[in-house]
């Protein structure tokens, strides 16, 4: 008998002992804003935050938690939805849980369960639930298109979740608005991204809102089920797990979880242990054509000697995407930084996050970079052959409102004498350097020391001084 098989034996006793119990479930009195709106409307992938105590893959997760916190937490997070495990048996949730979340948040609030049949609807809607889960490998096509129109009838939304071919037809008969794309095989309960790769190329519809659902850890994996047309994902045991919700939640939707220094232009060992010695967030390598360019190889053998920690980045200019992924692979890289003629429909099709390189001379400049899909946007010099590692400065005023809308990095003819000076102008979530750090073309470590402290120093300034302007505001 599979897992599957085992919990839907269970949910018929289940249903059994509910309607047995005579118990009547009255709707519940509770407005939220629509699940498919708010996903379908986002700029970013959004994020249905999921309270999970235990799982039968996982075992034991997080069993001593309180919905309801974890729930706020969540909404002060930037979840864009909560999900509420309810089943008992086998993952340790209770209906209470749902009814005590649904009474605490404005979000959509999701009823996770294995629903066979429509008294477990009629529990869900009574406890606050405003979207239920359908899944199609637990119904016959019949059974599954009742539910559904009994639970949209109900003024309810329904994600409806699939993990093959065959179930992603069945469900596209019923006319879903939601997919869940399931990683994960709840037969063998076996996790595998290429499966939302495999199915959502099959959707053909741009009004289904795409759910990629478990195996979600990283932001290369948000980025690849995004580039395979998710618009949303499903997490609960890397946020469950997690002791800094805030920081996760950024981390996933591309945000950096702090402010953060990187030393560019890295060739030898000794140049990225004088980077990772000095406090240095990320390393970047070079692998277009650079007096600083490094071979993969040699890049390969670096970045195993650094700690998991420290980001690695990798720089191209009008490089295949094909290359890049070869090389990001092999060299472990977190993020590619594109400093070439690179659109935002190339980057769209690289399965990393990226950082996207441009030239600033005016504001126009600023204002023609916003529209650019991207995770990172660096802002440079405009001088040097491929944007970037001229060692000279742009007029960092120019850029002093941009990090209110996008995640900036700054770069360009930064130093230890002058870096205090442009995060507190340009308020970036990242700095960048090069040859700011070089002695006769060579990284110096005492330079990068040196960088590193001021910018740190620099930040806590920022972050002092933005949180008195916060506080006065508010007053």
């Amino acid at each position: 008998m599979t897992f599957l098989e085992k919990i839907l034996a269970e949910k018929e006793k289940e249903v059994s002992r509910l309607k047995t119990s005579g118990e009547r479930y009255v709707p519940a009195n509770r407005e939220a804003p629509s699940l498919y709106e708010t996903f379908m409307q986002a700029e970013k992938t959004c994020i249905i935050a999921e309270i999970k105590r235990a799982s039968p893959s996982k075992g034991d997760i997080k069993t001593v938690v309180d919905p309801v916190q974890q729930a706020l937490a969540y909404e002060k997070a930037g979840a864009g939805a909560i999900s509420v495990l309810t089943d008992e048996t086998f993952f340790n949730g209770t209906i209470k849980d749902l009814k005590e979340v649904s009474d605490a948040v404005r979000l959509p609030v999701l009823c996770k369960d294995f629903i066979i049949d429509e008294i477990q609807i009629d529990r869900a809607r009574a406890n606050g639930a405003s979207v239920i889960l359908l899944i199609v490998a637990a119904l016959n096509p019949e059974r599954l298109e009742q539910l559904y129109r009994y639970a949209r009838g109900q003024g309810l939304e329904v994600l409806l979740e699939v993990h093959t071919e065959q179930e992603l037809g069945t469900a596209l008969q019923v006319g879903p608005d939601i997919i869940g794309i399931n990683n994960r095989n709840l037969k063998t309960f076996e996790v595998d991204l290429g499966v939302v790769e495999r199915l959502a190329r099959k959707i053909d519809d741009p009004e289904i809102l795409i759910i990629s659902e478990s195996g979600i850890r990283t932001r290369k994996d948000v980025v690849r089920v995004e580039r395979a047309g998710a618009k949303g994902i499903l997490v609960g045991e890397t946020l469950m797990r997690s002791g800094d919700l805030l920081a996760a939640v950024k981390r996933l939707t591309g945000v950096p979880e702090k402010r953060k220094v990187k030393i560019c232009g890295i060739q030898t060992l000794e140049a990225a242990q004088a980077a990772v010695a000095a406090g240095a967030d990320m390393v970047g390598f070079v692998f277009a054509e650079s007096k600083r360019k490094i071979e993969p190889d040699e890049a390969v053998l670096i970045a195993k000697q650094l700690p998991e920690n420290v980001e690695k980045v990798g720089v191209f200019v009008n490089e295949t995407p094909e290359r890049m992924a070869e090389i990001a692979e092999r060299t472990c890289l977190d993020y590619l930084q594109l400093h070439g003629d690179e659109t935002t429909e190339q980057a769209a099709q690289i399965p990393y996050p990226v950082i996207k390189a441009f030239p600033v001379q005016t504001l126009s400049d600023i204002d023609a970079l916003k529209a650019y899909r991207c995770d990172i946007v660096l802002l440079d010099s405009p001088d040097g052959k491929y944007r970037g590692g001229s060692g000279t400065a742009f007029e960092w005023e120019l850029a002093k409102d941009l990090s209110n809308e996008r995640t900036v990095m700054l770069a360009g003819g930064l130093s230890p004498d002058n870096v205090e000076t442009a995060i507190l102008t340009v308020r970036p979530h990242i700095v960048d350097v090069s040859s700011g750090v070089e002695t006769n073309g060579k990284k110096d470590p005492e330079k990068i020391k040196a960088f590193v402290a001021a910018a740190k120093q620099a930040f806590q300034k920022l972050e002092e001084r933005d949180s008195y302007v916060s506080i006065q505001t508010t007053r």
